[in-house]
């Protein structure tokens, strides 16, 4: 979980941006400064990973097959809600031991 919170030059949290005024007063009535509008933003991140790994060396090749699957989940809270992502994404290889037959086609 992290917290992301925009503050002042006195160290104050700051929900909107600041201007200087021609009378040399400051106003606070800029942009938002987080996505939130309250200047305190949090956000978390997972992410899992699951791999089988079934390869083995045959004549000091690697021979077999690798599956991997990967979910990342990001969220940010915005006051009472949370909005979120979530990316899955895999991958599947495949090592094959070729014959010589094989070989002497591309030779």
């Amino acid at each position: 979980m992290e917290e992301i919170t925009t503050r002042d030059e006195s160290s104050h949290i700051c929900s909107n941006g600041q201007r200087v005024l021609p009378s040399g007063g400051i106003s606070a009535d800029g942009p938002p400064t987080t996505l939130s509008g309250t200047g305190i933003d949090r956000m978390a991140f997972l992410q899992a990973n699951i791999t089988r790994d079934n390869t083995r060396f045959v004549n000091g090749t690697v021979v077999g097959d690798r599956n991997m699957f990967q979910v990342t989940l990001y969220t940010q809270c915005l006051c009472n809600y949370a909005h979120g992502y979530i990316t899955p994404s895999h991958q599947f290889c495949d090592f094959r031991e070729l014959s010589k037959s094989y070989l002497s086609y591309f030779l």
